[in-house]
């Protein structure tokens, strides 16, 4: 989770402090929730049988990926019924959860095929697998946007035949709303977690936050189709009752200031001059958009991440988002699932509960 950008520089608090008094907290739908992701993402059965003692944990709500590999084969030419989704996500039914139950589904961006071939296949997953979701009370889906299983949307892999780029991006910006169509015909108001929004293709990204202080290496190039398909996505909530988060993966920021001018970026980075936002859409655009962020525990930013500097930046992740910060670990276990091997110290479990106390 953390490919796009090597951070390297930081402004702001030393670790442990905090800048929060610099700007007055965003406007919420609601109070502000912290979500569990992790190196420990875990499963449906394991979430089902542990469902106690992960209550146990400071957070509102976890990422889950479903059992036989089903997160991975949504966006695939394989098809998969909704009687299969269902079947692994019934079991939810089951589990004790009280407290933490803003929990979202994870899906991974896997290949399916050359974005102008035929995607009914993967179009019909997300539908069922949207309904079972619905079906399951779960809050949202969580779309991870990096590719672990292949190229899912390079440009030379998924737009041949020797098209120009504007052709790709606008088909890879139509998908983005056929596959949200899909979404919303098994889930009308479903909310859809982008770990990485439509900025990750703007050139004009890496300028904007390395001026902000938050350093980001220029991936646009790479990420064209994947800017795009994220924009199409977004695109397709506007107007109805399905609900477009831009997940803020970048690393770097650290300070309120920073999360608030990556706000910005997030809601206005969009309607740049080669942006595929229509244009009827800009007006409301920002006001659909719902930025959220990503914290990572391991970030090359300095001071280093310890468990002060990791309360200061959720404590300002959550007092600047418009409702989710997403809580992504890779040093230790949080819930027992063996990966990392080792276990979570007391003094990152209190430090992120401080976090979250802090804006109750």
């Amino acid at each position: 989770m953390a490919w796009t950008q090597v951070s390297t520089i930081m402004t702001g608090p030393p670790a442990g402090g905090s800048d929060q008094g610099a700007l007055t907290p965003a406007a919420l739908d609601g109070e502000p929730l912290l979500i569990k992701h992790g190196w420990d993402i875990p499963d449906i059965s394991f979430v089902v049988s542990n469902s106690t003692t992960m209550e146990q944990m400071p957070f509102d709500g976890v990422v889950m990926r479903m059992d036989d590999g089903l997160s991975s084969a949504v966006q695939s030419q394989e098809p998969v019924t909704h009687e299969a989704f269902r079947g692994t996500l019934a079991p939810l039914a089951d589990a004790d959860l009280t407290s933490m139950k803003h929990n979202f589904l994870i899906i991974y961006s896997t290949p399916a095929g050359d974005i102008f071939d035929n995607w009914s296949t993967p179009l019909s997953n997300y539908t069922n697998m949207a309904r079972a979701a619905n079906e399951a009370g779960l809050e949202g889906i969580f779309f991870d946007n990096e590719e672990y299983f292949g190229n899912a949307l390079d440009m030379d892999a998924n737009c041949a035949g020797g098209r120009t780029a504007d052709e790709c991006r606008t088909q890879a910006f139509h998908r983005g709303q056929q596959v949200l169509d899909a979404i919303r015909s098994g889930w009308p108001d479903a909310e859809i977690l982008i770990a990485h929004g439509p900025y990750v293709g703007e050139a004009e990204t890496s300028d904007y936050l390395d001026a902000h202080g938050m350093s980001f290496n220029d991936v646009s190039r790479t990420n064209v189709l994947r800017g795009a398909f994220a924009a199409g996505i977004a695109s397709a909530t506007v107007g109805n009752d399905a609900q477009y988060i831009d997940g803020g993966q970048v690393y770097s920021a650290r300070t309120l200031q920073n999360f608030t001018d990556l706000k910005s970026w997030q809601e206005e980075g969009s309607l740049t001059s080669g942006s595929l936002v229509p244009e009827d859409q800009r007006p409301q655009w920002a006001a659909s958009t719902s930025a959220a962020f990503g914290v990572y525990d391991a970030s090359a930013s300095s001071p280093p991440m310890n468990p002060g500097a990791w309360e200061a930046t959720l404590t300002n992740a959550l007092h600047a988002t418009d409702r989710y910060v997403w809580a992504y670990t890779e040093k230790h276990d949080w819930w027992g699932t063996g990966h990392p091997t080792s276990s979570v110290p007391d003094t990152w479990v209190a430090a992120t509960r401080q976090a979250r106390d802090t804006i109750r």
